[in-house]
């Protein structure tokens, strides 16, 4: 047997495998961690990606709106935080200064928690909220998405945005465009969140990529002027920063990311074993079926996925029981109607259904799992066994950090 240790929520879990049965462990890359932030985000700010130095586009008496997209890391704020004061640094008045916490554009009901510490006296703080902001539309995008952005972020002389980089199973990545999104309106998400159905919103994929190709369009329309991009790693670590133009300095952290995200197997295995990479990934369930999608390009066909996550939030979106009770097809036309959080996550989850068993060993209820289709398992051990009872003892990859997972079939 060999034994593989999973993260779990702050902890770990191990399974253990048959040797003749493990064909990998698939971990991210290795690579370096930033050390100084500080000194990397003044560095960016000083030597831009296609664009002029924050110094150059800072004028006395502008207002000025900082869109925070909070994320999963406590870098980001800290990178907000260095950005602001620099901006006083170089002349302008505090309270012409306004950051706009966003709300993740894939989990718009979930309300972000605010900065750990404050912004300096003067600088207004203020929580988007895309049920109750004034919006105001700029346009509509190519693929039909109308773009509504707070009207208090396009109202500002200079509109930078903060976020950080990592994969998305929709997006291709986090990051860069999508920061807008997190201060649109429920109408500008419905749009969007109905292209993530389409068969090219895969993770890592940007490039004829519908979700990412509308964002970046919505960002222009939206007259983003800057972005300061952070790049993180599987601990939600910041690996490198980028500021300048928006999808320049996205693209640039991009690469970084992908070097250490992408992961290549040789084959697809009978049983995929995956954990999203503990906490914060794993914090609620429909967070933590962002490992599932990245990671089922690894399963055979009619072969089973073991999900480990402890889900210590319980589901996380309010009413995605009841939407796994609905007929697909009958939700994807309510989606084109109105906005309903978590229905596309609903629709890719049941397509994986439809095509392999998923067990799930969790802190979740073992009637909310069955309810939505998922077979439970008491430990990740009990999940790997009732994956073989499913498909028989065969081949197995073990996905460690599975939300941070690109997955690339080898030759």
């Amino acid at each position: 047997m060999v034994e593989c240790w999973l993260p779990y929520g702050d902890t770990e879990v191990s399974v253990s495998v048959p040797v003749r049965r493990l064909t990998a462990t698939a971990e991210p890359g290795e690579g370096r961690v930033v050390e100084d932030l500080d000194c990397e985000v003044l560095r960016s700010l000083e030597k831009p990606v296609h664009a002029e130095p924050l110094r150059d586009l800072v004028k006395p008496g502008m207002r000025v709106a900082v869109a925070v997209d909070p994320g999963l890391s406590g870098a980001v704020w800290e990178a907000a935080h260095i950005l602001v004061s620099r901006m006083l640094e170089l002349g302008l008045e505090a309270h012409n200064i306004t950051v706009i916490v966003g709300r993740r554009f894939d989990e718009p009901t979930v309300r972000p928690s605010g900065p750990p510490k404050p912004f300096p006296q003067g600088v207004e703080v203020v929580h988007h909220d895309p049920a109750a902001t004034p919006f105001k539309r700029v346009g509509v995008t190519s693929l039909g998405t109308p773009v509504e952005v707070c009207r208090r972020f396009l109202e500002a002389d200079l509109r930078v945005s903060v976020g950080e980089v990592r994969p998305s199973p929709s997006a291709g990545y986090v990051g860069g465009r999508s920061v807008i999104l997190s201060l649109s309106s429920f109408e500008t998400l419905r749009a969007n969140m109905l292209l993530m159905l389409d068969r090219m919103a895969k993770p890592g994929l940007l490039d004829g990529n519908p979700v990412h190709e509308d964002m970046v369009e919505a960002s222009m329309m939206a007259s983003l002027d800057a972005s300061l991009n952070l790049a993180l790693d599987e601990g939600c670590r910041p690996i490198a920063v980028s500021f300048g133009e928006p999808n320049h300095s996205f693209l640039e952290c991009v690469r970084v990311v992908e070097k250490r995200a992408f992961v290549e197997v040789g084959s697809r295995a009978g049983v995929v074993v995956a954990s999203p990479g503990g906490a914060p990934w794993d914090s609620f369930l429909y967070r933590s079926l962002d490992a599932l999608m990245n990671v089922e390009e690894a399963a055979k066909r009619g072969g089973a996925i073991v999900l480990v996550a402890e889900c210590r939030g319980g589901v996380g979106i309010r009413g995605f029981v009841e939407l796994l009770s609905m007929e697909p097809r009958a939700l994807r036309s309510e989606m084109r109607r109105k906005f309903i959080p978590g229905a596309w996550k609903a629709v890719a989850l049941s397509r994986i259904l439809s095509r392999r068993p998923v067990i799930v060993s969790s802190a979740l209820p073992i009637g909310t799992l069955s309810r939505m289709g998922l077979k439970p398992a008491y430990t990740a051990q009990d999940g790997l066994k009732k994956a073989f009872e499913e498909v028989g003892e065969t081949s197995v990859i073990v996905f460690p950090h599975a939300s941070y997972t690109v997955v690339r079939r080898g030759a």
